[in-house]
């Protein structure tokens, strides 16, 4: 968020909201100590943040764990839905 901020410049405040290990729409079994599954989560994270102007997410790099067994089309529809 800093790189964002710093080239955004002052009158701009840059949020990241990360979490080790979260998936766009999965529940992975290996990680049982929180909810690390974006869809049920993200609308609580967005509440929480409101109002809000502009939201980027990065898709799909927990989502190509070896155990899921995806395809990148399968990462992209289950990020568009």
């Amino acid at each position: 968020p800093r790189v964002l901020a710093a080239a955004l410049g002052p009158g701009y405040s840059v949020v990241e909201e990360a979490l080790n290990g979260r998936t766009t729409i999965l529940d992975d079994p290996f990680m049982n100590e929180y909810d690390c599954n974006g869809r049920t989560t993200l609308p609580a994270i967005l509440h929480s943040q409101k109002p809000l102007d502009l939201v980027i997410i990065m898709l799909g790099t927990n989502d190509t764990k070896h155990h899921f067994n995806l395809l990148p089309s399968h990462v992209a529809r289950g990020a568009a839905t």
